[in-house]
């Protein structure tokens, strides 16, 4: 939100070794003293450079959001229709990585307790204990 996370966590702006090692316009004219009362200053706008950060991020989240949802499709699940359950991460599994199943099923609906919660059967007829 232009703004680096570096100045909004440590108050001051980052030097990369590159200016360093060429000697740039911060490293030939560094005067302690200048320098100590610019970071003072920079402490002080601080609050005030947080501040508008959050303004710019709170005006731009519900950009972001429309802009998602506009390309959202929502699915309406009817009784008997199949579908997947997405397996929880648990330590107990042999195998690790990206070659892990994700998803658990098909299930079949047997009932709609509300929106995007049902109660599910496997293809044996056996039904799930938790909705």
């Amino acid at each position: 939100m232009r703004e680096t996370s570096f100045l909004l966590t440590y108050r001051t702006e980052t030097m990369i070794l590159t200016e360093i090692r060429c000697s740039s316009y911060k490293v030939i004219y560094d005067i302690s003293e200048g320098n100590h009362l610019g970071l003072k200053n920079n402490l002080d706008l601080l609050e005030e450079i947080r501040m508008t950060t959050t303004i710019r991020n709170e005006a731009y989240q519900p950009k972001t959001a429309c802009y998602h949802n506009t390309r959202v499709k929502n699915k309406v699940f009817k009784l008997g229709d199949l579908m997947l359950r997405k397996l929880e991460a648990t330590n107990n599994r042999e195998s690790k990585g990206k070659l892990v199943l994700k998803w658990d099923g098909p299930f079949k609906i047997t009932r709609i307790v509300k929106a995007n919660t049902y109660h599910l059967q496997d293809t044996k007829g056996k039904s799930l204990p938790h909705v």
